[in-house]
């Protein structure tokens, strides 16, 4: 994550659901501008390259595979620096560090 990245950075403490609201939009925002990470909160990535189509999972190569890591990780690392607090507290329960089921718990 670069230095513009962290200065555009929205930070959410848990206190206030405008602040939520705000916060939201503004990562959306910031996540589309810097390399798609945004999609990793509006949808669980598939990690793990396939071949083969199903109907709940799409042909997945491993660069694609390999991309979605990545954005999985930046989308995570956003959320650590961005949230304080109880939302930091919220997050950091949730496991491996999956940032689509982070981005539900803090909705809830």
């Amino acid at each position: 994550m670069d230095e513009d990245t962290i200065k555009l950075a929205a930070k959410f403490d848990g206190t206030d659901k405008y602040d939520y609201e705000n916060y939201c939009l503004r990562t959306l925002a910031l996540g589309g501008m810097k390399g798609g990470w945004n999609r990793a909160y509006l949808q669980t990535l598939p990690i793990v390259a396939n071949a083969t189509a199903t109907a709940n999972n799409p042909v997945v190569t491993q660069d694609e595979a390999e991309e979605n890591i990545k954005l999985n990780r930046i989308a995570w690392n956003y959320l650590v620096l961005s949230l304080d607090g109880t939302a930091r507290s919220i997050v950091m329960g949730v496991l491996n560090d999956d940032p689509r089921a982070a981005w539900l718990a803090l909705e809830n």
